[in-house]
């Protein structure tokens, strides 16, 4: 499936009523599954005659997620903005055949997991500073520009052995934690995962939704032999999660973390393709 491009070219008319569009866009953007490529005021004219005055691509992985966010009931409330306080034109590009498994959306029951966005960063900070959560996680961000810097770094190279690549979990549009997955070898056969969930959304039975449809993704879908994940000996919430879905303990390693000034044991569970049964269940 290829990704669609979508292109608008913009000449303001009226800027108060642009404006209007501008006040609700980015919120309404930021609940799809598409991402900025540029947004350029000044645009640098090459050839022929430019009548305008803004230039915006957007790229989503398919037209169905164009058409979830265009369509949308909240867009074509502000799209009458745009269009009385702009003269626009637009298209839409289809690109080129991609290999699948580049891109990753996965809905459960309650959730939809897709890779996170600087669009998320401020959602991430809220939770991942908390000390609830601090207490069991290496990476312990302190500003918005170090989680920025963590979605930059863990949003490229899905699929590619030795990548750590990190998705948000998202109830309802609203961002309620984030899952990674660490591509191993050999030959990128096996995973590595690791999972946050915000302290006020525990308890409900969305940690182990969100794995359990991650893990029939990385099976199902992307063929992996083995997955593997590392939790803290104390916790005993993460711990219980991975028992409840046949996860085997495999492996204690003392005092092999660094995390907070000590050194912490870290605790190795494990499961291969065959064992898992909530592919089909």
């Amino acid at each position: 499936m290829s990704a669609v491009y979508f292109l608008a070219q913009i000449r303001i008319t009226d800027s108060n009523l642009y404006q209007k569009y501008l006040d609700k866009c980015d919120d309404i953007f930021s609940r799809c599954n598409g991402k900025y490529l540029a947004v350029d005021s000044a645009p640098e004219i090459l050839e022929g005659n430019w009548k305008y005055s803004k230039s915006v691509l957007i790229e989503f992985p398919n037209r169905e997620d164009f058409k979830e966010w265009y369509y949308s009931d909240d867009y074509q409330e502000i799209l009458k903005y745009r269009l009385s306080g702009a003269a626009c034109d637009t298209i839409l590009v289809f690109g080129k055949e991609q290999k699948p498994g580049n891109k990753i959306l996965i809905r459960t029951e309650r959730l939809t997991i897709k890779p996170i966005t600087l669009a998320d960063a401020s959602a991430m900070f809220e939770y991942r500073t908390k000390e609830k959560i601090f207490l069991f996680q290496t990476f312990k961000p302190g500003t918005l520009h170090e989680i920025e810097d963590f979605i930059r770094n863990s949003t490229t190279g899905f699929n590619e052995e030795g990548r750590w690549f990190q998705l948000g979990i998202f109830h309802n549009s609203t961002m309620i934690g984030d899952i990674g997955i660490h591509f191993i070898g050999p030959e990128n056969s096996q995973c590595e995962i690791g999972y946050t969930i915000h302290p006020v959304y525990q308890k409900k039975g969305y940690g182990k939704e969100s794995v359990i449809g991650l893990v029939n993704y990385l099976f199902k879908v992307l063929q992996k032999h083995r997955i593997t994940a590392s939790t803290d000996p104390q916790n005993a919430a993460s711990i219980a999660l991975l028992e409840s879905l046949g996860f085997r303990k495999e492996g204690l390693f003392k005092k092999s973390l660094f995390i907070n000034g000590n050194w912490e044991d870290d605790l190795i569970y494990a499961i291969l393709a065959e064992e898992w049964e909530y592919q089909v269940n």
